[in-house]
C-alpha cells in the first residue's frame, strides 16, 4: 500500500510539473487516466476491505460515508481532479454532471448493445476530461446488490439511516455502476 502512494504521487507530480500540455496526446491521457483511475479504485477498495476485515460490513458502511470522498479525491492536484460520478448514487455529491450525462448515456447503450466500454476523452477548450465506466463487480454485491437478498435486511437499515436517499442499491454484477471522471485542467 505504502509503494502504491509513492508511486501515485510521484505520477501525480510528473503530470503536474508538465506545464505545457501541446505535446501531450490522447495516448497520454488515456494512459494517465487508466493509472490515476485504477490506483483510486485499488485505494477505495484496499481501505473497504480492510474496514470490512477489522469492524464487518455495517461498520464499513459507516467508514465508507465518512471516507469515500476523501479517498476518492487524495490524488488530486491543482490541475488533476478525480471523481467518482453515477446516476444512482448513494451519496448525492457523486451525481452526474451534466456534461458527464451523455457519456453515461453512451456507455448504457453500448453495454446494453453488448458491445465493450473503453475509457473516452471529452475535449473542451481549457481541460480535458477522462471517462472510464465501473461495471458492479461480485464483491460490491453485499451492499449494492438486491435488498433483502444480496444485502441483509439489517445492512438495508443501516446504508437507509446513513443515506436516506440513496439510489444505490438493486445493481447485479456487470451492470454500470458509474464512471470514473479525471479532469485535466489545461493551463
Amino acid at each position: 500500500m505504502k509503494n502504491r502512494f509513492i508511486i501515485a504521487w510521484l505520477l501525480v507530480i510528473l503530470v503536474a510539473c508538465h506545464s505545457e500540455p501541446k505535446g501531450w496526446t490522447d495516448s497520454y491521457y488515456l494512459k494517465t487516466g487508466d493509472s490515476l483511475s485504477a490506483l483510486a479504485f485499488q485505494t477505495i477498495r484496499g481501505a473497504l476491505q480492510t474496514a470490512i476485515a477489522d469492524s464487518g460490513v455495517e461498520k464499513a458502511i459507516r467508514f465508507c460515508q465518512l471516507n469515500a470522498l476523501t479517498l476518492t479525491h487524495q490524488l488530486n492536484t491543482d490541475s488533476i481532479k478525480i471523481e467518482r460520478l453515477a446516476e444512482r448514487y448513494r451519496n448525492s455529491q457523486n451525481h452526474l454532471t451534466d456534461e458527464s450525462k451523455a457519456v453515461w448515456d453512451n456507455y448504457k447503450s453500448k453495454l446494453a448493445a453488448g458491445d465493450s466500454l473503453q475509457p473516452v476523452l471529452v475535449h473542451t477548450a481549457n481541460r480535458v476530461d477522462y471517462y472510464k465506466p465501473i461495471l458492479l463487480q461480485p464483491m460490491c454485491l453485499t451492499c449494492h446488490g438486491q435488498p433483502n437478498s444480496n444485502i441483509p435486511a439489517s445492512l438495508v437499515a443501516t446504508i437507509d439511516s446513513l443515506y436516506p436517499n440513496d439510489l444505490a442499491k438493486g445493481f447485479s454484477v456487470g451492470e454500470l455502476r458509474g464512471l470514473w471522471q479525471i479532469r485535466f485542467q489545461l493551463p
